[in-house]
């Protein structure tokens, strides 16, 4: 087994790029998980996003993007910049806490500085 997974692009080009990865045991994936962060959690707004977080010993997140934003390469992209400000803002936290987010409509620019902000500050 390998210790570190890498880019296949970059093992193309000879390069060897370490990729941070996204444990699946920090992903929620029952709606019940999701459905307690949201009524016992604090919730905010973010553009077009509906956040809820609630502190907990482990730390967890669930992303769900509305089939109305579209197309599926835009859901994806909106995806992967909220599990980067999640991967960046864990190491500035007090506390483990778990997250639900909700992007209820098409966005028109994310910054995932302000986005990491809100995961650090709330």
């Amino acid at each position: 087994m390998a210790d570190k997974k890498y880019w296949r692009g970059a093992a193309q080009k000879g390069e060897k790029n370490f990729r941070p990865n996204f444990p699946k045991s920090e992903r929620l994936n029952t709606w019940e998980e999701r459905a307690e962060i949201i009524a016992k959690g604090k919730s905010l707004r973010y553009q077009s996003m509906l956040i809820s977080m609630i502190p907990h010993s482990q730390w967890g997140i669930s992303i769900v993007l509305r089939k109305e934003v579209k197309p599926a390469y835009y859901r994806n992209y909106i995806k992967r910049l909220i599990r980067e400000a999640y991967r960046t803002a864990k190491p500035f936290c007090e506390h483990p806490k778990k997250i639900a987010v909700t992007v209820v409509g098409k966005q028109n620019t994310i910054n995932i500085n302000e986005l990491r902000d809100v995961f650090i500050n709330n």
